[in-house]
């Protein structure tokens, strides 16, 4: 619809006050990059999260040939 314009958000903002917020954060996330999310800010240390993120790239289509996906898996980044 609007082409050229690009989107972030603060992910944790959408759980504030609710029980086990990490995982509606990540749920979120992965909605969000699914409906084509440019950037996030997120917490790179929670655990799993950088992972899931690769993930969610290579399936959808956003990490050319999992490249980034396999570089993840070489350095012992995914789970």
């Amino acid at each position: 619809m609007f082409p050229g314009v690009h989107t972030s958000c603060g992910v944790s903002n959408v759980s504030f006050g609710l029980p086990v917020r990490r995982l509606l954060n990540e749920v979120f996330l992965m909605l969000l990059m699914s409906r084509g999310l440019d950037a996030a800010i997120v917490d790179p240390c929670q655990e799993g999260l950088m992972a899931r993120i690769a993930a969610a790239d290579a399936l959808s289509g956003r990490d050319e040939y999992c490249q980034r996906y396999l570089q993840a898996f070489r350095a012992g980044q995914l789970e």
